[in-house]
């Protein structure tokens, strides 16, 4: 069974009135004070779904863990965090006419995304790669518990977000495997660390947002609507919106980074129209896609600063 639900009544985000909203992704006009309350309602109410289903899958530490190695598994993924991207995947399957609350194996799916970016996270900090000593306001995993169960814990996480992804079927699966794989994640991680030795184009500063986060949010908005029994044209304009959507998230985690700051900048422009374009799909969804659509303009805003 799922784990209890804290908060049952109807999210008011699914009853805003969308009238007269901008297009996500533009900052010419403030957003409206009642959604964006109702938005961060919906995105409180799903965070507490998520974070409750974690901490009740993942496994308590056993007597004999020897290298503390479970101990470092719950470290790594319920040490905080925005959840941004199983939110992402809860808001797809509802806008997608998924049942609320969600079923066991599309909040599995959904959390399985969210194991995935928490290895990722665990593997980005380690000393070979961007070798980071804090992670969420305390010590980095492999600084707590030893750079040999930071790799192994790592390779936990990404072994069993497709254990958990599983439960909802092959097509979740494969989505996340090619999220993560070689033509996505992993590519993105390659080519930043490329960058410590040349300055990117335009087109190699985008084409590295896309695969490095674009891929997972894209995976994430997909996977909602696999979950959702969503058609493939359906499936396929939600990840569009996430792969959107991830890029200009990337735009503004990087925004006060002065590193390459004219070329962010003309992405996070890029990524504003192809935003409002792979959005304005969404309205025909009605207002079971109002926190995708708020999400993507608050997210636009902030990436144009």
């Amino acid at each position: 069974m799922s784990p209890a639900d804290p908060s049952k009544p109807a999210e008011p985000a699914r009853a805003a009135d969308r009238s007269g909203a901008a297009e996500p992704g533009h900052p010419a006009e403030p957003s409206d004070p009642a959604r964006h309350l109702a938005l961060a309602a919906y995105l409180a109410q799903r965070r507490r779904r998520i974070e409750a289903a974690l901490e009740a899958w993942l496994t308590r530490p056993p007597a004999d863990d020897p290298v503390r190695l479970h101990e470092a598994i719950r470290y790594a993924v319920l040490g905080g965090g925005k959840r941004l991207r199983p939110i992402l995947a809860l808001a797809a399957h509802d806008a997608c006419g998924g049942a609320d609350p969600p079923a066991e194996a599309a909040l599995r799916a959904a959390c399985a995304v969210e194991l995935l970016h928490c290895y990722s996270l665990v593997h980005d900090d380690l000393p070979a790669m961007d070798n980071d000593d804090l992670r969420r306001g305390r010590a980095s995993l492999h600084r707590a518990f030893g750079e040999a169960t930071a790799i192994l814990t790592g390779d936990a996480l990404l072994t069993l977000s497709f254990e958990w992804a599983a439960a909802a079927g092959p097509a979740v699966v494969r989505t996340l495997a090619q999220a993560a794989g070689p033509a996505g994640m992993i590519v993105g991680q390659a080519r930043d660390l490329a960058l410590e030795h040349h300055t990117p184009t335009l087109d190699e500063l985008e084409q590295l947002f896309a695969e490095k986060t674009g891929a997972l949010f894209a995976a994430a908005a997909a996977i909602g609507a696999l979950c959702a029994h969503a058609d493939l044209a359906r499936v396929q304009a939600l990840g569009e919106f996430g792969r959107a959507l991830g890029i200009a998230f990337q735009c503004a985690d990087d925004r006060d980074d002065a590193e390459h700051e004219s070329l962010r900048t003309a992405v996070s422009a890029r990524a504003g129209t192809r935003l409002a374009q792979t959005g304005a799909r969404l309205r025909e969804l009605g207002v079971a896609a109002n926190p995708l659509v708020e999400l993507a303009d608050q997210i636009g805003r902030h990436a144009a600063g």
